[in-house]
């Protein structure tokens, strides 16, 4: 049972890093974006794909990805995609433990940011 979780984590986490570089280096190479703005719009494309992706796997009873792996997601900078996931998938929108989990992160991001003076262009 353990292997199969690792091997879940492992695939979706590869598939979410892929989604992101994939991305992060369209947006660096074809817009004036820095590279961490470039970083940050694929983490978040990377996010909402995941909740459109979990949203399908779970309507045709699929092996879904992992809470876990959503919440590495949101930590590492892609909170806005994931909840913008849940308004444009309607998914998981009766799990309040997790809306308000990601809410929380958002929050601590937006203070940071803000706290830190990193500027957004």
């Amino acid at each position: 049972m353990q292997r199969l979780a690792l091997k879940t984590y492992l695939f979706y986490g590869l598939f979410n890093g892929g989604i992101a570089l994939l991305t992060a280096s369209f947006a660096f190479s074809q817009t004036e974006a820095s590279l961490l703005v470039s970083m940050i719009i694929g983490i978040n494309v990377a996010g909402l794909a995941s909740m459109g992706l979990d949203k399908s796997l779970s309507r045709s009873h699929s092996p879904r990805i992992p809470e876990v792996v959503l919440y590495l997601l949101a930590l590492l900078g892609g909170s806005p995609g994931i909840l913008g996931g849940i308004h444009i998938f309607k998914h998981k929108t009766r799990k309040a433990a997790f809306q308000f989990t990601l809410l929380v992160i958002f929050v601590l991001q937006l203070t940071a940011m803000l706290m830190l003076e990193i500027q957004v262009r």
